[in-house]
C-alpha cells in the first residue's frame, strides 16, 4: 500500500474561508492517500505602531466599502455559502504558532523551522497572505503549493479578481505553483482561465471554486506520481495593490452602468445567418437571414446532406419555457423551408451534431441536463429519431463533436470538472477504436487539452480537404459568445494533441461577416455555410 502523503496547513489566522474548509474536508474524505491533521498560523511580527498606523489607510478604507457593498449584494444570492468563515479548530486537532520577521534575514527562526521539519511533511498547503522565504520552502519534501490569484504573466498582488474587472478583460487566470525565493516564478502544475465576471468579488469567487478544483487534482497527482509540470510562463508580470481612490470611484460607475446595461438590453436574441455563396477564397458572401419565431431564438446550426438534400440543424429555446428542442429545416434555392420539429425531450436540448454511420444518420445534441452525453438515431429522417445509447454516463458534459481520423474515432467535449456551470474552461478528448456509438470511450491521457476560456467551448466542426478545423468560442467580459476562432487540429493521437489557431481562414471569415454580432457558432458544407448571431 502506497505512503500517505502528510500536509500542514498555513495559516494567517484561526478563520478560514469555506474555499479552504472546503480541501481539507476533501483531504480528510481522501485519509488513504493524504494525513492532514495539522495547522500553522504565521504571525507577523509588527512594531506596536504599525498595527494602527498603516500607510495609504483611506485607500483600504474605501475599498472595504466596496467589499461590504458586494458581500450584501451576494447574501441574497445563490453565492451566499462562499462568503461563510470557519473556525479552524473545528477541523484540525494540532496548532503551531509561528512568527514571521519580514525584516530579518532570518524570515522564520530557525527553532520554528526545526519544529516543522520534525513534523516531516510532505507538502505545506499554503491559505496565508504571508509571502514566505528562506528555509520554509524547503522544510517539506514537495515543498510549499499554493494557489495565485491571477495570470502571473499580467496581474500579480491584490485584490484578487479586481483589476480584470476594472480592465475589463474577457477573462481571469489563476495558477497552482510551488513557492520558491523568486517570486512567482516557482514550478505550475496547473494554469486555468475563467470567464471575467462583471464585479471582483464574484470574480473573486469563480476564481476559488475553479482553482479548489484543480488543487485537489495537483495532490492526486503528487500522490500518483505524475509529472505534471508545466512549462514557465517566462518573466511574471507588474504586482497590483489595493487601488486608488479615482480607480475605486472609475470602478463604481463602470459596474454600475454595467448593471443597468445587463438589465435594460436585452441579450440571447439569436438567429440564423445562411449563404450558399461560398467559394475557396472565402469571398463576396451573400447572406440571408433566418428569423425565429416569437419568444424563441435559433442557435447552434449543423447543416448536413442527406439523399443529395441539404438540410439544417439547430436549437430552438423556447423564452417562456426556458428549455430547448432540435429543429431542422430544409434548405431549397437558398430557402429555409419545412421547418420540423426534429427532437424534443422534458429536458433541454442544444448543439444538434449530426453525422452518417454504416448508412444511418446519428444526432449527439447536448444532453448535460440529465449528465450524459447520448447518441440518437434517425427512423424518419429528419421527423423521427429514437434514443440509440448512452456513449459516456455521469458526466457534465456539453457541445460534444465526434470524427474519425486515422482510424480512430475522436470525441470532443466540454466538461464542467469543477461543478461551477461553467462549460467554457475544459476541454476534453476521448477515442473509441470501435465506432462512433460505442459505450467504450476513452479518456486522453492529456485531458484537459484546453483550460482557456477564450478558446476552450466547442463551435463547430469544419472538415475542409480531409483536414479537421475546430470551431471555438472567445467568451467575453461577463458575456457568453462573444466571438469565434477556427482552430486547425493539427495532430491527435493517444498521447498528444496539437491544434493551433488558423489566423488566415479565421480573418477571411470575419471580413465577411464582420457586420454580423456576437457569432459564436458555424458549419461548413461544400459552397454553404450557416452561422448564428445576435
Amino acid at each position: 500500500m502506497k505512503q500517505k502523503l502528510k500536509i500542514g496547513i498555513l495559516l494567517d489566522n484561526y478563520s478560514i474561508s469555506y474555499f479552504v474548509k472546503d480541501i481539507i474536508i476533501w483531504l480528510k474524505e481522501n485519509s488513504n492517500k493524504f494525513d492532514v491533521n495539522d495547522y500553522i498560523i504565521l504571525e507577523r511580527n509588527r512594531p506596536v505602531f504599525e498595527k494602527f498606523i498603516t500607510r495609504k489607510i483611506y485607500k483600504k478604507v474605501c475599498f472595504r466599502f466596496i467589499s461590504i457593498i458586494e458581500r450584501l449584494i451576494l447574501k441574497i444570492s445563490k453565492y451566499r455559502i462562499y462568503l461563510k468563515t470557519y473556525n479552524i479548530r473545528n477541523f484540525l486537532n494540532n496548532q503551531l504558532v509561528v512568527t514571521i520577521n519580514p525584516s530579518d534575514d532570518e524570515f522564520i527562526s530557525k527553532n520554528s523551522i526545526k519544529d516543522i521539519r520534525e513534523k516531516k511533511y510532505d507538502i505545506l498547503l499554503r491559505f496565508s497572505s504571508s509571502i514566505l522565504k528562506g528555509d520554509i520552502l524547503n522544510s517539506s519534501k514537495y515543498g510549499v503549493i499554493s494557489f495565485h490569484h491571477g495570470d502571473n504573466k499580467h496581474y500579480r498582488g491584490s485584490p484578487a479578481g479586481f483589476w480584470e474587472v476594472l480592465h475589463r478583460k474577457n477573462s481571469t487566470g489563476f495558477i497552482i505553483q510551488k513557492l520558491t525565493s523568486d517570486l512567482d516564478n516557482g514550478d505550475i502544475f496547473f494554469k486555468g482561465w475563467v470567464q471575467t465576471k462583471f464585479f471582483y468579488l464574484l470574480n473573486q469567487i469563480e476564481l476559488y471554486r475553479k482553482s479548489n478544483f484543480y488543487l485537489k487534482k495537483t495532490l492526486e497527482n503528487i500522490f500518483d506520481e505524475k509529472d505534471t509540470v508545466l512549462p514557465k510562463s517566462g518573466r511574471p508580470g507588474p504586482i497590483y495593490e489595493i487601488p486608488g481612490i479615482l480607480k475605486q470611484i472609475k470602478y463604481i460607475f463602470t459596474t454600475i452602468g454595467h448593471l443597468i446595461k445587463k438589465y435594460f438590453v436585452k441579450r440571447y436574441n439569436y438567429k440564423l445567418a445562411y449563404s450558399s455563396s461560398v467559394d475557396k477564397s472565402l469571398q463576396n458572401i451573400k447572406i440571408k437571414i433566418i428569423q425565429p419565431e416569437k419568444n424563441t431564438f435559433l442557435a447552434d446550426p449543423f447543416l448536413f446532406k442527406f439523399n443529395n438534400k441539404l438540410y439544417c440543424f439547430a436549437e430552438e429555446f423556447d423564452k417562456k419555457l426556458k428549455k430547448g428542442k432540435i429543429v431542422s429545416f430544409l434548405i431549397s434555392d437558398g430557402q429555409f423551408t419545412q421547418k420540423t420539429i426534429s427532437l424534443e425531450e422534458s429536458f433541454h436540448l442544444s448543439f444538434p451534431f449530426i453525422f452518417s454511420y454504416n448508412d444511418q444518420v446519428f444526432l449527439c445534441p447536448d444532453t448535460s441536463a440529465i449528465n450524459e452525453i447520448r447518441i440518437y438515431r434517425s427512423i424518419i429522417f429528419p421527423s423521427k429519431w429514437v434514443f440509440e445509447k448512452t456513449l459516456i454516463k455521469n458526466i457534465k458534459a456539453t457541445d460534444t463533436m465526434i470524427f474519425k481520423k486515422d482510424n480512430i474515432f475522436w470525441l470532443l467535449t466540454n466538461i464542467d470538472r469543477s461543478n461551477t456551470d461553467d462549460f467554457s474552461h475544459d476541454l476534453s478528448i476521448f477515442y473509441s477504436f470501435e465506432s462512433p456509438i460505442s459505450d467504450k470511450w476513452e479518456e486522453h491521457i492529456l485531458n484537459p487539452i484546453s483550460t482557456n476560456s477564450l478558446r476552450s467551448r466547442n463551435a463547430g466542426l469544419i472538415n475542409l480537404n480531409d483536414n479537421f478545423y475546430r470551431v471555438s468560442q472567445k467568451q467575453g467580459f461577463d458575456r457568453y459568445g462573444l466571438d469565434f476562432s477556427i482552430n486547425k487540429i493539427e495532430n491527435i493521437n493517444k498521447e498528444r494533441y496539437l491544434e493551433f489557431e488558423d489566423k488566415t481562414l479565421e480573418s477571411n471569415l470575419k471580413e465577411n461577416l464582420k457586420k454580423y454580432q456576437n457569432i459564436h457558432h458555424l458549419s461548413i458544407l461544400d459552397n454553404n455555410i450557416v452561422f448564428d448571431f445576435e
